[in-house]
């Protein structure tokens, strides 16, 4: 009786297992993707809803080329790049996000690379501002 029940419940369960996501692949080399800029070290990323859109969002930072900091929204046709950070700056691998200022929104946080004993968190110009303008840089450590 247990064994009979034991299978009863696995077929139940199997059949209400949801289908299994259906994967797109976006790349920059086939287009599916913008580049975040002609440099080929991105060192950090991380996902999480920049604009409180409800959908997660990514952030790549690259450190040898501008912009060294793009954010990567997400919308109904794909995917729309912007510049956080547009000047060039050795952000290393490794990436946060957390509401540094305590406004209510995600802030972005990344440290420098080898060469640098740097710590940043970058603004998130949210509820008033216009998140897809640069956003405003903070040291957290300098020295």
């Amino acid at each position: 009786m247990k064994r009979t029940t034991m299978w009863i419940c696995a077929a139940v369960l199997a059949a209400a297992a949801p289908d299994a996501p259906e994967w797109v692949l976006l790349s920059t080399r086939n287009g599916g993707l913008e580049a975040p800029n002609g440099g080929r070290q991105q060192t950090a990323s991380t996902v999480f809803d920049v604009d409180g859109g409800g959908v997660n969002d990514f952030v790549i930072a690259e450190r040898t080329q501008a912009p060294a900091v793009v954010w990567y929204q997400r919308h109904a046709a794909g995917w729309r790049r912007h510049a956080l950070e547009p000047e060039k700056l050795a952000v290393e691998a490794g990436a946060g996000f957390g509401d540094v200022d305590g406004d209510g929104d995600l802030d972005f946080l990344a440290g420098g690379d080898y060469s640098s004993n740097e710590l940043w968190w970058w603004e998130n110009p949210r509820p008033s501002g216009d998140v897809a303008k640069p956003w405003t840089r903070r040291a957290i450590k300098a020295s």
